[in-house]
């Protein structure tokens, strides 16, 4: 085995990593707390792009806007999964991994 083709698949590898993280930056995806008092938007990385409070109410209480977070971001989590799911077939996983 050639040692630096093996640097060369290496460093391929990375560059299509850097390209796969470029492209999820753009997977956008939204979350909203059951009563739509809270709404979050998060990119393809988990990184929270914005936060929308519709309700001033949940402002007031403490309890209430940890609860409105904790269920945006989880629906939000949960659409991403899905999104990422769609995008994710074996040719585009061999192709990341340079086979």
């Amino acid at each position: 085995m050639n040692p630096f083709g093996a640097i060369k698949d290496i460093y391929k590898m990375q560059q299509n990593a850097k390209k796969m993280q470029e492209q999820m930056k753009n997977v956008l995806v939204v979350g909203k707390s059951k009563k739509e008092e809270l709404e979050v938007t998060i990119n393809g990385l988990h990184e929270l792009v914005s936060l929308k409070i519709s309700n001033d109410d949940v402002l007031k209480d403490k309890t209430l806007l940890e609860k409105c977070l904790k269920d945006s971001m989880s629906e939000a989590q949960k659409q991403l999964q899905k999104e990422l799911a769609k995008g994710m077939d074996m040719d585009s996983i061999r192709k990341m991994l340079g086979m």
